[in-house]
């Protein structure tokens, strides 16, 4: 058997004939040993059994909690595999120092006449705060490839710090607070190293703090410094993680300049991503050149990529003449037609450049205008009768060729994604800066015409209208799908903003008006999804159910739209990739209005006959939908945006399942086996890039509580029994969990498992119909919800006003309204100003600037796209509100960045809870 035989697994590498994994993501139990290479959160996990170097067994002890066999092995000493308690006779074990950080360590494997080296991170660069790398010669060769593109190249880092110490000492000339944003472990010793002899006064995080401690107590020397005191930061440069929420940081400290320190400040659009004023490429990885002098170095036979850019460098080293390839990803680029149809996984890549949209893009003569679509939704908003306006849209569908026709019905069903699902990414503050610039009108003349018209497209239309005909070429609908596609792909609002101006410039006022619409999506011509879908149906000869059922089933009404053209309806069914929405439950104020509803069900008996209904912890995280196909996971969140890269370790964690499935669950912070609060939760959200040490600090479980596909078979059409027996069936690997269930009899039963699931501190309970099919996107009476004492309503932000006291100069007071279905109006239903932290606060206060439409002195409107929980003592009739409602006593539980204001709850909602209360009184 060959010793070094090993396979990519689950996210690491693991060399079965050794029973020995490298830097294994999940815990692994006492069979296994795991060599941690370093102690960052990425590499380390609660294994009983572990190899590692004595710093990084030391960081590891504070970082990460609980007991386990620890084999501490030297640098440079050769070990026998034996010894170390490895069934493998004649396997000799190395450490080498990597260059990371401080301990971080590579493997270097011999058996049989044949040696593996395996790296890690690593950094050949000699850095201040740690080991210098030491590569080997080695026949095979396992390398991460963080910054495995040509681009990534780093200067010297005596040159770096020259600039960072100027920054620093810039800041503090002009009376500002430095603040470095850099990693707490590995990155703020580096430059806290790198201030040494600057004279400068510096102070740390507290998690900076804690392991430069333990960097000390291995002998390790610093300049002097001092763990951080906001009220005592001023003249000192202030350390501290990326994590941080950036506006409360300014407002601790006062005035401040903040830097970013990482290597993907090579990237233009970096400090804008962290809301820096600065940003150095200081980095504890290889860069590109580092890459390819180790592979020099070490001269494998063959090397092997992981991680960052694994495909790209592979290929790299390929062109150089190199037997190489990547582990971590699929190169889908160099495979065969014939293996990409094979493979369920495998799918192509496109890439559209994020700076810039080809003029010949933007040309009208590329297919259909996108004049006639604006024309017809300007005839649409124009007509009261429901009928007329899906008959004329029904006229206008029929005349859109594919792939047009996907385009244009997602566009009028309020839709803004791309083709492939992505948001477009630009916010009302960047569609704001573009029309002004097309324009040629300053920022205050666009807020003022927002004030007359109070909505982006006619505010758009009225700036654009006057200019000279000549300028209003037009656009075509290729070109506006395209700039959705650049958007999505675009890094950040300096991207953004250029590629809108351009579009804008192009348009005549109507186009202007109607793009501004979809950007912001919702067209406001009277036209809701359901007409869309009667439309459709109208225009290609099908049974509206048949079309609702297909959009059910698919979650694209666009994609629905092509099929029933092409009259394979019939093929619309549950894929993976493609997301479903997802079924919703109906909130009941009592466990006796929930068994009365239950009543009606068709319920599953016991032995004894009597009733039951199936009940679930209601957990308070977010609400998702992991799809896995062989190497390939996607996670989605309820509005089918994909969010995979803010949970890594649930995606590394699918790939190890036994089989392909679509799983429907929830995703919470866990710690001890209890759920932590959803604010938690909401720090790990909204990031492109994964935050190691948050997902350290901040560790998430996947609780599924449904199997919706599974092996290539949907099992939407199941009964929920059904169901969950294949989910009991399907090995879970943590953090993926199964959400616990059991069956009740009884209105007294359901208020125990309530009471109970509340004590486990939990937010309610789901009551459900164990006969019941999934209905995707319906928010009918087959799952029931019982929430807290009485009920939360999700509220949309209208309207905010300045605080009072140590809340002055912040927007910390909000009113708040619900959705109005029969009119889609919002309709307000109180104020509310507490429940928040002061970083909540802040960082809201910062957002509800970006969208104010309107002041009143200290009194501002805002564009509604903020959702907040609001928690009530009592809900009653009232004329203070348009509503007709108010809340007594409303409080903040959370703000809800998961969901969108038409998401909110609505009129009818809390209409409901307003009799439940009248009742109960």
């Amino acid at each position: 058997m060959d010793l070094l035989a090993f396979r990519y697994h689950e996210g690491a590498v693991h060399l079965p004939a050794l029973g020995l994994w490298l830097d294994a993501h999940r815990p692994m139990g006492p069979d296994a040993a795991v060599f941690v290479s370093h102690a960052h959160a990425d590499h380390t996990a609660a294994h009983a059994r572990v190899l590692l170097s004595e710093p990084t067994r030391r960081l590891m002890r504070a970082r990460v909690a609980g007991e386990r066999m620890e084999q501490v092995l030297d640098f440079g000493r050769r070990y026998d595999g034996a010894g170390l308690g490895l069934p493998a006779p004649g396997l000799a074990i190395t450490l080498l120092p990597a260059g990371h950080i401080l301990g971080s360590a590579m493997l270097l494997l011999e058996a049989s006449g044949t040696s593996l080296l395996y790296t890690g991170d690593f950094k050949l660069r000699p850095g201040l705060s740690a080991e210098a790398c030491e590569p080997r010669k080695a026949d095979l060769l396992i390398m991460e490839t963080t910054y495995g593109r040509p681009e990534y190249v780093f200067p010297p880092t005596a040159v770096i710090l020259e600039s960072v110490i100027r920054f620093c000492r810039e800041a503090l000339d002009n009376d500002e607070t430095p603040v470095l944003l850099g990693y707490s472990l590995g990155k703020s010793q580096e430059i806290l190293s790198g201030l040494a002899g600057a004279g400068l006064p510096v102070a740390l995080s507290g998690p900076a703090a804690k392991l430069t401690a333990v960097y000390e107590s291995l002998g390790h020397r610093f300049p002097a410094h001092e763990t951080l005191d906001a009220g005592k930061a001023a003249g000192k440069v202030v350390l501290a993680p990326p994590g941080m929420a950036i506006s409360a940081l300014r407002r601790r400290l006062g005035s401040c300049r903040i830097a970013v320190l990482t290597g993907w400040a090579v990237d233009p659009g970096c400090r804008f991503r962290h809301q820096a004023d600065a940003a150095f490429p200081l980095s504890d990885h290889a860069d590109f050149s580092d890459l390819v002098a180790f592979v020099r170095q070490v001269a494998p036979r063959r090397v092997f990529t992981l991680h960052g850019f694994a495909a790209d460098f592979a290929a790299h080293l390929r062109g150089l003449g190199h037997d190489a390839c990547a582990l971590s990803e699929v190169e889908q680029l160099e495979l065969s037609l014939g293996a990409m149809r094979r493979d369920p996984a495998a799918r192509a890549v496109t890439e559209t450049p994020a700076t810039t949209v080809a003029e010949d893009a933007l040309a009208p003569h590329d297919g259909p205008p996108f004049a006639g679509f604006a024309r017809t939704c300007a005839r649409i908003g124009s007509l009261r009768a429901k009928s007329e306006k899906v008959r004329l849209l029904a006229d206008y569908l029929a005349t859109i060729e594919p792939p047009a026709l996907g385009w244009v019905t997602t566009w009028l069903a309020g839709g803004s994604l791309t083709a492939d699902g992505r948001p477009h990414g630009a916010g009302w503050a960047v569609l704001r800066q573009a029309i002004a610039a097309a324009a040629g009108v300053s920022d205050a003349d666009f807020r003022s015409g927002y004030l007359k018209h109070g909505d982006t497209g006619e505010t758009a239309a009225a700036l654009l209208a006057a200019r000279p005909a000549a300028a209003q070429r037009g656009l075509g609908l290729q070109a506006v799908h395209s700039l959705l596609q650049s958007l999505a792909a675009a890094k950040g609002p300096p991207d953004r903003i250029p590629l809108l101006q351009r579009a804008f410039a192009r348009c005549e006022a109507t186009e202007a008006r109607y793009l501004g619409k979809i950007l912001t999506g919702n067209l406001r011509i009277g036209l809701k999804e359901g007409l869309v879908e009667e439309a459709v149906a109208l225009a290609f000869g099908h049974d509206p159910e048949g079309i609702r059922e297909a959009h059910r089933r698919i979650g694209r009404l666009g994609d629905v739209a092509l099929m029933a053209r092409k009259g394979r309806l019939d093929a619309a069914d549950l894929q993976p990739f493609q997301p479903l929405r997802l079924m919703l439950a109906s909130p009941e104020p009592t466990p006796e209005a929930i068994w009365e509803r239950a009543a009606q069900w068709s319920r599953s008996s016991s032995e004894s006959g009597t009733p039951t209904v199936w009940v679930e912890d209601k957990f308070d995280g977010i609400r998702c939908q992991l799809h896995r196909v062989g190497s390939r996971v996607a996670v989605y969140s309820r509005d089918l945006k994909e969010i995979t890269a803010m949970f890594p370790e649930l995606a590394e964690a699918a790939r190890g399942l036994s089989a392909d499935v679509i799983l429907d669950g929830e995703i919470l912070v866990m710690e001890g086996g209890r759920a932590r609060p959803f604010a938690d939760l909401q720090r790990r959200l909204g990031r492109r890039e994964p935050d190691l040490f948050l997902a350290a600090d901040l560790p998430v479980v996947l609780m599924a509580f449904d199997l919706l596909w599974q092996a290539g078979t949907s099992r939407l059409g199941q009964s929920l029994r059904e169901r969950r027996a294949g989910l009991e069936a399907l090995p879970l690997p943590p953090p993926l969990l199964r959400a616990p269930g059991h069956h009740v009899d009884s209105a007294a039963a359901i208020k125990t498992a309530f009471d109970q699931s509340r004590a486990r501190g939990n937010e309610g309970l789901m009551v459900k119909d164990p006969g019941s099919a999934y209905l995707a996107g319906r928010r009918g009476l087959a799952w029931l919800k019982l929430k807290r004492a009485l009920a939360t309503l999700d509220c949309v932000i209208v309207a905010a006003e300045y605080g009072h006291g140590r809340r002055n100069g912040l927007l910390s007071d909000y009113t708040f309204a619900i959705r109005d279905p029969a009119t889609g109006a919002l309709r307000t239903l109180g104020k509310a100003y507490s429940g928040l932290t002061d970083m909540e606060i802040a960082r809201l206060s910062d957002r509800l600037h970006e969208r104010v439409v309107r002041r009143h002195g200290r009194r501002l409107e805002v564009e509604p796209g903020i959702v907040l929980e609001i928690a009530f003592d009592s809900i009653h009739p009232s004329t203070r509100h348009d509503s007709g409602l108010a809340l007594r006593f409303p409080r903040i539980v959370r703000i809800r960045d998961d969901k969108a204001p038409a998401d909110a709850d609505t009129l009818a909602t809390a209409w409901q809870l307003a009799r439940a209360t009248s009742a109960q009184g």
